[in-house]
C-alpha cells in the first residue's frame, strides 16, 4: 500500500488573533520562556488547522505531538508515551525516582516499584525542561478532550509549570467535559467565520467566483463553521456556486457534521469500510503494526485503505495512520453494526499484546467470561501500580461487567469506584457504586460501598449528603459489624465538622468509640479517639481532648495515616502545643512531597500555615497557604481550597489588603453555602470582622461578628483558638461607645476561655478587661497580666495588640513616657509581621506620645517583599536543598527555581546562600 499523504489544504482565513497568540508563544520560546495555550471550539472550527500552523511556524524547535482518541477503552499514559518516547535519550539525566516512574508509566520498562502519579508528573516536567535546554520545545496536543485521564493529568500539570523554561504547549479541545484541567492556562476560543471570511474560504478552496446569495445561504446553513463550509462547497458544482443553477434543497449538510462523513462512507467498498472500522477501534495512535496485522487476519489487503485516502478521510502522520478529522472516526464507528464491531475487535485482539489485547478481547466479548474478567483484574492491578487510576477503574469496571457472579461483580464495581475517585472520575464512581449496591445482598459489602460513596461526597465538597449516606450505613451495619459501623461514623464526623456542627460530630465520634470497643478493633478505636479529640478540641473541651489523644495510638505513620497525622497536627495547634504540632506537620509535609500525595499535602500545609500564623511566622504562613491553594485547585479539593482562601484572607486582613480579603471571602463563601460547608463561614466571619476593625469600621465589625457568635453558640464551636473573634467583638462594642454590650460579650468570652484553660484566650480576656477598666490602676493590672500570659504562649500579633492598647490607655491618662517603650515594641512587631494598619496606628500613637517613629525597615519588612512562591523557594534553599531537589519538593521545574532564587537575591540584595540563611533567620522565618 502506498501510505496516504497529508493534505496540504489548509486555511487561516479569519484567524489573525489566534495566529498572533501562537506567534507570541513561539517568540517567548526563542527568548527562553515558555507557556501554554488552549485552543477551544466546536468540531470543524479549525483547531487542528491552527496546530498545523504552529507546526509550520515552529522553526528550529523540537516538535512533539500527541492526540487524544475517542475510544471505548482507556489505557493509561498512552498519549504521554507519544511525548516521552522521542525524548528517551534524556531520561537518563533525570533524578532516579522520576526516571523510574516515567519509564514505568509509559511501559519503557517495569521497575517493580509503584510510583505516585506526581512522580510521573515531575518526571515529565523535568524531561521536557531538560530536552529544551538543547533547543526550544513545542508540544502540540490535538483532541485533548479525549486524552486518557492519566496523560491529561500529567500534561496539564506540565503546562502550568513551564513559564521559565523554553517549553510551549498548545492544546486543542472541544467545549465538552474533559479530563484535561485547563485552569489558569491562556485560552483561545474559536468561533465561526464571518460571512465575508466564509466567502473568502470557499473562493480559495474552489478557485471559482461565488455568488453573494449563495455565500449567504451557505454561511447561514453552517453558522460559519469552516469544515462544514468546506465539505458542502466540495459537493456543489461551479454553476451552483456562481448562482447559475439553484442549490439543492436541502443542502448536503446533515443534522450534525458527522452526517457529512457518514455520507462519504457509503460509496466506499465494503472492505475499505471494514478497514476503516478496524482503524477507528484501535486503542492508541501508534497502532499501525497492529492495524495491518488485524487487516491480514480479516483477509483484507492494506490497499483497501487507498479509496479512503483518495477521499481525504485518512492521512499519514509520521508513518502512522490517522483520520483526517475526529468526526471521521465517530462516523465510521457509528455506521458499523454491533456484529461488525465485534469482528473488528476480535481481529485486533489477535494482533495485539498486553493490556491492549485484553481490552480488545473484553470489547469483543458478547457475554460473561470469568477467565477474561480475572485477567482484567490483574491488568487493572498493574495499571494501578503505574498510577493509571482512571484506566485501572475502567478496566476493573469491564471486569465487573464480564463477571458471572453478582457478589463478585459488586466487589469489583467497588474497587473500580475507588480507583475512579483517585483517577478524577467522580461521576463514574458514583454510578458504579450505585450499580454495585443494587447487586449485592451482603451487608458488609453494602457498608463498604456506602463508605466509599460518603468519601466521594466529602471529597467533592458536598458534606451534607456525605453525612446522610455514612450515618445511615452505620445504623444499618452496627448490629452485625460494630467495627465497620465505627469506621463509617468516624468518616461521617469529617463532613459534619466541615459543616461546622461540632456537637453533632462529637456525638458521632463517641458512638464510634463505643462501637469500636464492642468490636475489640484496636485500629478503629484509635482512629475514633483521634477524630473525637478533634471534635472536643473544637468544642473547647480541652481536658477531654487531651484524654482522648492520650488514649490514641502513640505513633501514627505520616505516610499510611497521613490525613490522620495532619488532623492530629491541627489539634495540637488549637491546644497551643505549637512545637509538637509543627514537628508532626513537618513530617506529613515532607512525606507528602516525597510520595506526591498532593491532596494530603494541601491539608497539612493549611494546618502548618495556622501554626505559623499563631507563632508569628506570617511569611511562612502565607507561603504555606498559597501553596495549598494552588495544589487544592489542581486536585479539585473544595474544602482545602476554601480553608486556604480563609487562612490567606485572615493574613490579608491583618496586613491591610482589604480588596484581596473581599475577593477571597467571596470565593470561599460561594463554595461554602450551597455545598454544605458552613463551618468555613465561622472563619469567613472572623476574618471579615478583623478586616473591618483594621479599617476602623467597628460598626461593621459588630454586625459581622454577631452572626459568627450566633453560629458558634448554635453549633458548639467553643474553642476560641480556632478563630479568635471574641476579643474583636468586645473591642468593636467598646469603640462604638457601647460599654454595657462590651461587658456582656466579655463575660461570655471569659467564661468560655476559663473553661478551656488555654493561654491566649485568657490573655486576650485580660486585655479586654484592661480596655474596659474604669481607672488606670485596674487597667494596668489587667494589661500586665495579659502580657505575662502572652509570654507563656507567644503569639506575637496578639501580644503586640495588647502592648498597643496598654500604651493607648497610658497616653490617655497622660503618661506618654511609660507608653513609648510599649509602642516601640508593638510597632517593631507589626512591621515584622507586615501588619500595616496596626503599624500605622502604633506609629501614630508613638508620635502623639512625643517620639518620631523610626522609618528603618525591620527584617520582616524585607521578607514581605517576596512573593509566597519566592519565599517557599528561599526556605527550601536555606534548608540546604539543591535546585533540583527544591524543584522536586515544590513540584516546579529547575528553571523556575532558578528564576525565583534570582529574584530573591535581587530583592533582598544578597549574593549567596549563606547570606540568605542569615536573612531568613533574622526575619524569624523557620526553614521547615
Amino acid at each position: 500500500m502506498a501510505m496516504p499523504s497529508a493534505s496540504t489544504t489548509s486555511s487561516l482565513v479569519g484567524r489573525d488573533g489566534p495566529c498572533l497568540q501562537i506567534a507570541e508563544l513561539l517568540e517567548s520560546l526563542i527568548a527562553g520562556r515558555g507557556g501554554a495555550l488552549v485552543i477551544c471550539g466546536e468540531p470543524g472550527i479549525g483547531k487542528t488547522v491552527l496546530l498545523e500552523h504552529a507546526r509550520r511556524m515552529s522553526g528550529d524547535c523540537t516538535l512533539l505531538s500527541a492526540v487524544g482518541l475517542e475510544s471505548e477503552s482507556e489505557l493509561p499514559f498512552v498519549a504521554l508515551g507519544d511525548v516521552v518516547r522521542p525524548l528517551q535519550p534524556f531520561i537518563g539525566d533525570l533524578p532516579q525516582p522520576q526516571a523510574d516512574a516515567l519509564r514505568a508509566a509509559v511501559a519503557l520498562e517495569t521497575t517493580g516499584r509503584p510510583s505516585g502519579l506526581y512522580a510521573v508528573c515531575m518526571g515529565a516536567l523535568t524531561l521536557l525542561a531538560t530536552a529544551a535546554e538543547r533547543r526550544p520545545l513545542l508540544l502540540l496536543v490535538d483532541d485533548a478532550h479525549w486524552l486518557d485521564t492519566a496523560s491529561a493529568s500529567v500534561l496539564s500539570f506540565v503546562a502550568r509549570r513551564v513559564a521559565n523554561d523554553p517549553v510551549g504547549v498548545i492544546f486543542a479541545v472541544r467545549d465538552m467535559p474533559s479530563p484535561l484541567d485547563t485552569h489558569g492556562l491562556s485560552r483561545i476560543t474559536i468561533s465561526g467565520l464571518t460571512l465575508n471570511e466564509g466567502s473568502q474560504l470557499i473562493s480559495q478552496l474552489r478557485k471559482t467566483p461565488i455568488a453573494p446569495q449563495v455565500a449567504s445561504r451557505l454561511w447561514h446553513a453552517t453558522r460559519g463553521n469552516p469544515l462544514a463550509l468546506r465539505e458542502v462547497a466540495l459537493r456543489l458544482d461551479d454553476e451552483q456556486l456562481g448562482g447559475a443553477r439553484p442549490l439543492p434543497d436541502p443542502l448536503p449538510l446533515g443534522a450534525d457534521l458527522t452526517r457529512i462523513f457518514v455520507d462519504q462512507l457509503e460509496p466506499l467498498p465494503e472492505h475499505t469500510r471494514t478497514a476503516l472500522l478496524v482503524l477507528a477501534l484501535a486503542a492508541w495512535p501508534d497502532a499501525t503494526p497492529t492495524l495491518l496485522a488485524a487487516l491480514s487476519a480479516l483477509g483484507i489487503s492494506p490497499a483497501a485503505l487507498d479509496p479512503a485516502d483518495h477521499a481525504r478521510l485518512i492521512v499519514a502522520d509520521h508513518e502512522q495512520l490517522r483520520f483526517s478529522h475526529p468526526l471521521v472516526r465517530s462516523a465510521v464507528a457509528s455506521a458499523a453494526s454491533g456484529w461488525q464491531r465485534q469482528q473488528a475487535y476480535r481481529a485486533l485482539a489477535a494482533s495485539a499484546q498486553g493490556d491492549a489485547q485484553l481490552w480488545y478481547r473484553a470489547a469483543a466479548a458478547a457475554g460473561p467470561d470469568d477467565a477474561l474478567a480475572e485477567a482484567l483484574v490483574d491488568s487493572a492491578r498493574g495499571m494501578r501500580e503505574r498510577s493509571g487510576f482512571a484506566a485501572a477503574a475502567r478496566t476493573m469496571h469491564r471486569a465487573a461487567q464480564l463477571d458471572s457472579d453478582p457478589e463478585r461483580r459488586a466487589g469489583r464495581l467497588l474497587a473500580a469506584a475507588a480507583d475512579a475517585l483517585f483517577g478524577g472520575l467522580p461521576d463514574e464512581a458514583g454510578d458504579w457504586l450505585d450499580q454495585g449496591r443494587a447487586l449485592t445482598t451482603d451487608d458488609r459489602t453494602v457498608a463498604d460501598i456506602d463508605l466509599m460513596r460518603g468519601r466521594a461526597f466529602t471529597t467533592r465538597g458536598i458534606p451534607a449528603i456525605a453525612e446522610r449516606v455514612l450515618t445511615s450505613a452505620a445504623d444499618a451495619i452496627a448490629p452485625t459489624d460494630p467495627g465497620r459501623a465505627a469506621r463509617l461514623l468516624c468518616e461521617a464526623a469529617l463532613p459534619i465538622l466541615t459543616d461546622g456542627r461540632v456537637s453533632d460530630a462529637e456525638r458521632s465520634c463517641r458512638r464510634a468509640v463505643q462501637l469500636a470497643e464492642v468490636a475489640a478493633d484496636p485500629a478503629s478505636l484509635g482512629h475514633a479517639r483521634l477524630v473525637l479529640a478533634q471534635s472536643l478540641v473544637l468544642r473547647g473541651d480541652i481536658a477531654g481532648a487531651k484524654e482522648a489523644l492520650g488514649a490514641a495510638p502513640d505513633a501514627v505513620d505520616p505516610v499510611e495515616d497521613a490525613l490522620v497525622c495532619a488532623m492530629l497536627g491541627a489539634c495540637r495547634c488549637w491546644l497551643e502545643e505549637f512545637d509538637d504540632a509543627r514537628q508532626l506537620l513537618d513530617k506529613v509535609v515532607d512525606a507528602a512531597r516525597r510520595h506526591g500525595q498532593l491532596g494530603t499535602l494541601g491539608h497539612a500545609l493549611n494546618y502548618r500555615s495556622e501554626v505559623a500564623r499563631c507563632t508569628g511566622e506570617w511569611a511562612q504562613a502565607y507561603a504555606d497557604a498559597e501553596e495549598s491553594l494552588r495544589l487544592g485547585r489542581e486536585v479539585h479539593m473544595t474544602v482545602t481550597v476554601g480553608l486556604s482562601l480563609l487562612l490567606l484572607a485572615r493574613l490579608d486582613a491583618a496586613q491591610g489588603r482589604k480588596d484581596l480579603v473581599a475577593r477571597r471571602l467571596d470565593e470561599a463563601t460561594e463554595m461554602s453555602g450551597p455545598l454544605g460547608t458552613g463551618g468555613l463561614l465561622v472563619w469567613a466571619g472572623g476574618v471579615q470582622g478583623l478586616a473591618f476593625l483594621a479599617d476602623d469600621a467597628p460598626e461593621s465589625t459588630l454586625t459581622c461578628l454577631e452572626e459568627v457568635r450566633e453560629f458558634a453558640l448554635r453549633n458548639g464551636v467553643e474553642n476560641p483558638n480556632m478563630v479568635l473573634w471574641q476579643p474583636d467583638l468586645v473591642e468593636a462594642y467598646w469603640r462604638c461607645g457601647r460599654p454595657a454590650e462590651a461587658e456582656a460579650r466579655l463575660k461570655e468570652f471569659e467564661e468560655q476561655a476559663q473553661r478551656t484553660g488555654l493561654v491566649t484566650p485568657i490573655a486576650t480576656v485580660e486585655r479586654c478587661r484592661g480596655m474596659l477598666a474604669a481607672d488606670l490602676q485596674a487597667a494596668e493590672q489587667h494589661f500586665a497580666a495579659a502580657l505575662a500570659l502572652h509570654r507563656r504562649k507567644p503569639n506575637p500579633f496578639e501580644e503586640a495588640r495588647t502592648a498597643l492598647y496598654h500604651a493607648e490607655a497610658l497616653r490617655r491618662y497622660r503618661r506618654p513616657a511609660d507608653a513609648r517603650p510599649l509602642l516601640r515594641a508593638a510597632l517593631a512587631t507589626f512591621r515584622q509581621l507586615g501588619a500595616a494598619p496596626f503599624a500605622r496606628r502604633a506609629a501614630a500613637e508613638l508620635a502623639a506620645a512625643g517620639e518620631r517613629p523610626s522609618t528603618v525597615s525591620a527584617s520582616g519588612d524585607v521578607i514581605h517583599q517576596l512573593s509566597p512562591q519566592e519565599l517557599r523557594v528561599a526556605m527550601e534553599v536555606a534548608r540546604g536543598l539543591s535546585n533540583p531537589e527544591v524543584a522536586t519538593a515544590l513540584f516546579i521545574s529547575r528553571k523556575t527555581v532558578e528564576a525565583h532564587l534570582s529574584s530573591v537575591y535581587r530583592k533582598l540584595e544578597l549574593s549567596s546562600r549563606t547570606q540568605l540563611v542569615r536573612c531568613l533567620t533574622a526575619a524569624g522565618v523557620s526553614q521547615s
